[in-house]
């Protein structure tokens, strides 16, 4: 499987709230966890590149936000191994350090005396990163405002209770009928399938159609329609004892969901707007069944309010641009970063690393067909 065709996600994205993590949730006690730590450069993407290529599939590929590029982790979710990188800012800390976690660390491949001729260039470097993604912060957060105004003033339009009937019918007719009286539990994980980077807005549409045969389409530009639909929905599913995939907002992570997917049941829900075009949107073979979120809106209202809110689409488009922008450049310095530490990193040392790392993977391969 090439990463094309592997399922691909981000476990951590630059929100209009700072960096938002989901690395330490993204598995549970019976998996068996490599955490990389090391520098910049020091060859933990290249790593992680390596066991995709030639580990056991299917595998999960989660990609850097601030290099969609560069790999931040990998998911063998039949023999229940991961491996991430575990650096800021996405830190992962070991809750049950050698019981379920591992740290690898390529520390040991770095060449200290060395690396003292760069110090300067590293501590200069190291700083102008973090403040450009502080302002790239800066902007996201202001981009994130009006957009949420904008949700706001569209949600003063809707009927809330026609949107949570149109919820319950679908779920009626699409998920398993349940026992009323034995309520059962679903289990959810948290995975970004966008994020705002230096290439600009990012969307794994081909994750959604690879893992649902059915998708329901909400075509909601403001997603004030999608965040009751959404949030309506995932309560149905985890009701019913679905196992689902949730993708929040990358935006607005802790109060709106985009897209949820049902594996089991090969099936998705999807908000459609500017950021997230599906492959061939509006085939009849990717998405079963299109809603428009103006049915559930009263147009007297909507037409009160249609100014406002396309001046804050139009204006949170410019500031987004400039965030992309700085991110760029933050990613020009790391870049300039990991060519200080790369100079000064012994690649045979990380080489040895990625063996042992494989052949742990085969081991588990071997026993989970036994």
């Amino acid at each position: 499987m090439s990463q094309d065709s592997a399922l691909q996600f981000f476990l951590g994205a630059n929100t209009s709230n700072g960096f938002v993590s989901y690395f330490p949730n993204c598995y549970s006690k019976d998996y068996k966890v490599f955490v990389l730590k090391g520098t910049p450069g020091s060859g933990k993407s290249t790593l992680l590149k390596k066991l995709c290529a030639d580990g056991p599939k299917p595998c999960e590929l989660i990609f850097c936000s601030s290099d969609p590029d560069s790999l931040d982790g990998v998911i063998f979710p039949v023999q229940r191994v991961v491996i991430l990188d575990g650096t800021a800012p996405h830190v992962v800390e070991p809750a049950y350090i050698g019981a379920v976690e591992r740290l690898v660390n390529l520390g040991e491949a770095l060449d200290f005396d060395g690396l003292a001729e760069d110090k300067e260039a590293v501590i200069r470097l190291t700083e102008q990163n973090t403040a450009l993604h502080k302002r790239a912060a800066r902007y996201l957060n202001a981009a994130g405002t009006l957009l949420r105004d904008n949700c706001l003033l569209e949600a003063d339009t809707l009927d809330a209770q026609k949107i949570l009937r149109c919820a319950g019918r679908i779920a009626h007719r699409e998920l398993p009928k349940t026992d009323k009286n034995t309520p059962q539990n679903g289990q959810e994980s948290i995975r970004f399938l966008s994020a705002i980077t230096p290439k600009g807005p990012v969307f794994f549409g081909e994750t959604l159609t690879a893992l649902a045969d059915k998708i329901y389409s909400l075509r909601d530009e403001t997603g004030a329609a999608a965040k009751l639909f959404m949030s309506a929905m995932r309560k149905l599913c985890l009701k019913n004892g679905l196992s689902i995939i949730v993708c929040p907002c990358p935006l607005s992570p802790a109060d709106k969901i985009d897209h949820i997917i049902v594996p089991d049941l090969r099936l998705a829900f999807t908000t459609a707007n500017k950021y997230h075009r599906l492959p061939a949107d509006d085939s009849p073979q990717t998405v079963h069944r299109s809603i428009h979120a103006r049915r559930f809106a009263d147009p007297a209202l909507s037409f009160l309010c249609k100014e406002k809110i396309a001046f804050n689409q139009k204006a949170s488009a410019e500031i987004l641009k400039e965030a992309v922008s700085i991110m760029r450049q933050a990613k020009e310095v790391h870049n300039a970063l990991e060519a200080c530490y790369g100079r000064h990193i012994h690649f045979d040392t990380v080489n040895a690393l990625t063996e042992e790392l494989m052949k742990t993977l085969r081991l588990t391969e071997e026993n989970s067909v036994k």
